[in-house]
Formats: C-alpha cells, sequence, structure tokens
C-alpha cells in the first residue's frame, strides 16, 4: 500500500509538471503568434490570400494594400498621407540621422569563443558584475574616450538604460538624451563597431529611453510588449528581447552554514509605488501564517520616509547588506520573498527571481505573467489560493524543499545565465559565437553483454549534450572496438593504458559502477555544476541506496558545500586528476568503493541511486 502512494504521489507530481510545462509552451506559442501577426509580411500575405479565396476578397484588395501601405509608413515614421513625399524628420529623435545614413559595412568578425568577446560597455553595477566574467568588458567614461577604443578595439558597444554608469559618469546622460552619447555612437560608428541598446527598465521608462534607443543599429528589451513599439518608433526591425540573467560565479547555490526554514526578503520599500507596495504587505502577510519573515532593508539608516518601512515590519528587518554581499541574504533562509512592480508583460520579471534559484532558493513572489509562462510552479505564485498549503508542505518536507530548489537551479543555469545572454547580444551585433560546453567521459567496466547493454541504456539516456563513454570489458562481445563514435571499448591491453592518453586535459571524468543507477539528469546536475565550483570533484556526499526494494536516503553531507567526502562512482572529476591512472585502476577503485578520502564539492541527492541498476527507482529522480 504504502509503495502504491509513493508512486502514486511521482505520478502525479509528473502530471503536475507536464500541465504547466504544457501551459508554459502554449503561453509562448501565443506571444509568438502575437509578434507574427503584427509583423508586415503576415498583413501583406493575409491581403492576397484573402484576394485569391473569393470575388469579395480581390474586390477589396486595393483597400486593404493601402491599410498595410499606411501601417508600413506609420512603422517607418512616415507621413499617413503622400505616398511620394520626402520623409520628414522627427523632432523627438536626436540624432536619428546617424543611423540613416549608416549601414554596417565594416562590422567585425565574430570571436572563435565567448571569452574573447570584447564589449564597450556603459552599464550600471549589477550588469557590469553580471556580465564582467564572461567577457572582456571596457567601462566607458563620458568623454575621452576615443583612445581607449581604439587600444581596446571592441566587438561591439553596449549600452543600457543605465542611470548612473561607472562611477556615476553617465548620470543624467542617457535620460534624457545628451550629447555626450550621441558622440559616443558616433565615435563607435565611424569605427565601423556595432552599437547595441538595451533597455532594462521597460516598459515603465519607455518614453524615457526612445530618444537614446533611436541612435542605435540594434535595440534589445526585456519587455515583448515593446518591441513592435520600438519597431513603430525607430523605424526599423532590428529589435529584439533580452531578458535578465545571473552570474553563477556570484549567484550560485555553495553554501557554508545551513539555512533557516524561514522566508527573507532583500529589497526595500517604495511608497511611491501603491500597487507593489499593497502586493508585498499581502504577500508576507500569506507568508507569516506558515513561517517567520526577515528583511534586509537596502535603505536602512537612510532616514528617508519615501524608502522607510511602516512601523508594523519593523521588527522583521535584520539590518542591511551591500549588494557585494547580498548572497548572504539570499541563502540565509529555505526561501524568499521578491515583489515583480510589472506584473502583465509577457517577458519581464524581477532580475532577484534569477538570483535566488541561483542560489538554491526558494521564490515567493506576488503573480507574474512572465514568472508563470517561464517557470511555472517552480515560482510559488502567492496569487494562487493554495499558497498557504503549498508553503506548509514545502516547510515540513525537506525532500520536497530539495526537489524544488534542484528544478529551479537547474532551469536558471541552464537557459538564464550571463554567458548565455552574452551569446545573445553577439549573435546581433556580430554574428554567431560557437557555444563551448565542457565534454564529460564516462568510465565504467561491463563483465557481459548484458551489463554492457544497461551501461550503454543509461549514457544513451544522460541530457548532457557533450559526452561518451569508454567501457574496459573483457572482451568486445561481438561490438568491435567501437559501438558508436561517443561509446569505446577498451579490452586487453587498451585497458591497462593512462586515462591521459583517452581524454583530453580540461575535460571531465565520471567513473561509473554498473551495478548503480543513473537517472537522466545526474551527469546534467553535476556538469550544470562546473560554472560555479572549482573544485577538482563535484559528486553526491548524500544519496539514494537501494535497501530492500526501496530506495533510502543515506549519507549526513549537507548539501553545496566545499570539502564533502565523496565516492568516485557517484562523481565527476577533473581529468587531470586522473591523468595518469590506468584505465583498469580506475574501475577497480570503483568497483571496489575506495578512495573514501577524496573530497570536492557536494551537490543535491538526486538522480542517482547505489545498487539500484535494473530496478524501477525512478522516485529518485527529478526530470
Amino acid at each position: 500500500m504504502v509503495k502504491a502512494l509513493v508512486e502514486a504521489q511521482d505520478l502525479c507530481g509528473q502530471l503536475i509538471d507536464e500541465r504547466h510545462a504544457a501551459r508554459a509552451e502554449a503561453q509562448r506559442a501565443a506571444l509568438r503568434v502575437r509578434v507574427l501577426e503584427n509583423s508586415l509580411a503576415f498583413k501583406l500575405g493575409s491581403a492576397v490570400l484573402d484576394a485569391v479565396r473569393s470575388a469579395r476578397g480581390f474586390l477589396r484588395l486595393p483597400g486593404a494594400l493601402i491599410a498595410v501601405v499606411r501601417y508600413w509608413r506609420a512603422r517607418q515614421g512616415l507621413p499617413e498621407e503622400g505616398c511620394f513625399e520626402a520623409p520628414v524628420e522627427r523632432p523627438d529623435m536626436p540624432g536619428s540621422d546617424l543611423v540613416r545614413a549608416w549601414h554596417m559595412e565594416r562590422r567585425p568578425s565574430a570571436p572563435t569563443v565567448l571569452a574573447e568577446l570584447k564589449v564597450a560597455t556603459v552599464v550600471d553595477g549589477f550588469t557590469r558584475s553580471c556580465l564582467a566574467p564572461d567577457c572582456r568588458l571596457l567601462d566607458l567614461p563620458a568623454s575621452d574616450y576615443e583612445r581607449m577604443i581604439d587600444g581596446f578595439q571592441p566587438h561591439l558597444l553596449f549600452v543600457e538604460s543605465a542611470w548612473r554608469g561607472k562611477d556615476g559618469a553617465w548620470m543624467h546622460k542617457i535620460n534624457p538624451l545628451s550629447q555626450e552619447l550621441v558622440r559616443l555612437v558616433d565615435a563607435c560608428r565611424r569605427r565601423g563597431i556595432p552599437t547595441v541598446f538595451w533597455s532594462k527598465e521597460d516598459p515603465s521608462h519607455f518614453d524615457g529611453f526612445i530618444d537614446a534607443a533611436g541612435l542605435f543599429d540594434h535595440v534589445l528589451t526585456t519587455d515583448l510588449d515593446c518591441v513592435e513599439r520600438y519597431r513603430a518608433a525607430l523605424g526599423h526591425e532590428r529589435v529584439g528581447v533580452l531578458g535578465f540573467a545571473c552570474q553563477p560565479r556570484i549567484h550560485n547555490p555553495v553554501e557554508e552554514v545551513g539555512r533557516r526554514i524561514a522566508a527573507g526578503f532583500a529589497g526595500s520599500w517604495y511608497a511611491q509605488y501603491p500597487e507593489r507596495s499593497r502586493d508585498f504587505e499581502e504577500l508576507v502577510a500569506s507568508v507569516l501564517d506558515v513561517m517567520p519573515v526577515e528583511i534586509y532593508d537596502r535603505n536602512h539608516g537612510r532616514n528617508d520616509p519615501a524608502f522607510e518601512f511602516p512601523h508594523r515590519f519593523r521588527k522583521m528587518i535584520r539590518g542591511s547588506l551591500p549588494y557585494e554581499r547580498i548572497d548572504e541574504a539570499y541563502k540565509a533562509c529555505a526561501f524568499s520573498i521578491t515583489v515583480n512592480t510589472i506584473k502583465t508583460s509577457p517577458s519581464m520579471f524581477a532580475r532577484r527571481v534569477l538570483e535566488l534559484l541561483a542560489s538554491n532558493t526558494i521564490a515567493v513572489s506576488n503573480h507574474s505573467v512572465a514568472l508563470e509562462s517561464t517557470f511555472g510552479d517552480i515560482v510559488v505564485m502567492a496569487a494562487r489560493d493554495d499558497v498557504q498549503e503549498r508553503l506548509r508542505w514545502l516547510r515540513d518536507s525537506g525532500e520536497a524543499r530539495n526537489r524544488l530548489r534542484l528544478r529551479g537551479l537547474r532551469e536558471v543555469m541552464m537557459h538564464h545565465t550571463a554567458s548565455r545572454r552574452l551569446a545573445e547580444v553577439a549573435r546581433v551585433a556580430v554574428g554567431h559565437i560557437p557555444s563551448t560546453v565542457t565534454r564529460v567521459h564516462v568510465v565504467a567496466q561491463a563483465r557481459s553483454a548484458a551489463e554492457m547493454e544497461r551501461v550503454i541504456d543509461a549514457f544513451r539516456a544522460q541530457r548532457w549534450p557533450q559526452k561518451s563513454l569508454l567501457l574496459v570489458v573483457p572482451e568486445p562481445f561481438g561490438k568491435g572496438d567501437s559501438i558508436a563514435e561517443d561509446v569505446r571499448l577498451a579490452c586487453g591491453e587498451a585497458a591497462h593504458v593512462r586515462v591521459g592518453a583517452w581524454i583530453a586535459e580540461g575535460d571531465w571524468v565520471a567513473p561509473w559502477h554498473e551495478r548503480d543507477y543513473y537517472g537522466p539528469c545526474y551527469l546534467l546536475d553535476l556538469m550544470l555544476a562546473t560554472q560555479y565550483a572549482e573544485a577538482p570533484a563535484i559528486g553526491k556526499s548524500a544519496c539514494f541506496v537501494l535497501h530492500e526494494g526501496r530506495p533510502r536516503l543515506e549519507g549526513g553531507g549537507a548539501p553545496y558545500r566545499e570539502g564533502s567526502p565523496l565516492r568516485l562512482r557517484s562523481s565527476i572529476l577533473q581529468s587531470t586528476q586522473l591523468h595518469d591512472r590506468e584505465l583498469i585502476d580506475l574501475v577497480n577503485d570503483t568497483e571496489a568503493d575506495v578512495a573514501n578520502d577524496m573530497r570536492g564539492l557536494s551537490v543535491d541527492e538526486f538522480g542517482y541511486c547505489r545498487f539500484g541498476a535494473g530496478s524501477r527507482v525512478s522516485s529518485v529522480d527529478v526530470d
């Protein structure tokens, strides 16, 4: 009966995940349809198709084409009537003549790797700290920058809707538009350097930054609903969406102390946004019935009534933390509250959500269309009727908490990192830069054809794309030395060759035990950790072990701690750690379960079960 209940619970959870994934995909499809229907090509094609289908449509074709022309002229900023009039320069677009007078004839070629991308920037501190670890970045002052540009030779200029820029040099120079920005864009244009403007303040400050956006070759926005507004205002199609990102080297799950079962909030009170304030109060009220709330006030001690938390929140305030230490607030509690001021945008949500999920913290938010379509139930939405019931369940079940945290961490590390956003910017401005996905080599031993097939099946199911399998076998079992390009067999003398002869330096090695279960996300979760971990080994200090036919969690090691004891059979290692070892020694040590003195970063407990090969242990997976 208990087993049936567990299986039913697993099936229910899987169906809920599939429902949320389907809903998110439907919302994304609806957004793509909306953009397509607003495109000039769609409107023109619809007019022609209607004319072909019926006589009435044919008679209406001239009027339909006139409507399409008017739509096109409105997007180009041209007069409504008089199709042969010269374009009128709009007085609200200073510097737009620079854009119209220049064509991308000297577009620089993209570097071969993202780390070599040279980006000249005008950005605020949050964006700078996010981008700097993944590219070569040059902060530009508001003057005397031409020699800096000539010496640096950037691939592109990236300017965001910044309020200050580095050291406040660009305060009041982007909004409102200044001659300093006009001259900077002109200096880059004369050198054939592509220019990109990113408005991270849309839709709230669209009107404030539209003049600046008009200077640039390419415009990116956080809000999908603003894309058509930009295209209509700027008169070109070079507008796209660029979301926020997390920087794994700053925001990651690695922690030094345990977490309190409480909900933190690292932010500010904004009296000038009454709707946001109401949402915050409702969020706190919902959470307080379930667990304590701790506030890290960004404006603590400022003594400004506009940013001062009301008296009823004072006892929750734990002081303030600078941004450089904000991870301490993110990791102090298992849960964290975040408030989205923009709630109806299909793509825009608070940057903090990504930072929280990357920090392995459960995010509790007010309702947001973008959050729901992007993350489904990974983010706890306070607007749902069952929010308190769900919070109590997560509060009381450590396994449920850890499963949800892993789903959020995986989603962010796969799709919302700074390196991914940089690659998107580079693709727009200079072309595609090939992704550099680190390769991992599974090394295992198989004594029979059945064992070999079982290991190969588990390997094939792995979701990490760059992988290979090296099987040490007593004989090829009629398969030859290579079953496929990514599966090789080593038998006889080949098993005594050094690991370094088989595996390139810089790759990772995953020793597998043929009796263990490796779920589809096993390699994925371990390899994603290489984005933020510098440890020579990454593995599972705590894991599931098959006991009397059922998986049982064993091992007392805390997850995401450095210096944790690890086992070869449930870890990945940098190839340099094994370079001089013979293959046969590595697989024998894995089989004997030795080297328990190996230490590294421990991660989650899921996706693996010792002695679980061939058993139905999918309940250990978080897929």
